[in-house]
């Protein structure tokens, strides 16, 4: 059976915790303004780590439907 998980608002900390100022400073507040969507979706575009490799991937594609077609065609 699992562990119940300990309710943070009830833990209690030592006043001699190291990091306690940072603890009720809060969230950080961003002074950055926000990058356009444009601009962050190019972070994001897939790229090509193989060159060549979506390329023969496709052609092979193409390769094996078209196989397949010329077998399900009637005679």
């Amino acid at each position: 059976m699992r562990e119940p998980k300990p309710n943070w608002d009830l833990v209690r900390i030592p006043v001699s915790f190291p990091y306690i100022l940072l603890l009720f400073r809060g969230a950080p507040s961003f002074s950055r303004p926000r990058m356009a969507r444009e601009h962050r979706a190019k972070l994001f575009a897939p790229f090509d780590a193989l060159d060549g490799f979506s390329d023969t991937i496709r052609d092979r594609n193409t390769e094996l439907v078209d196989a397949l077609e010329r077998r399900k065609a009637p005679k």
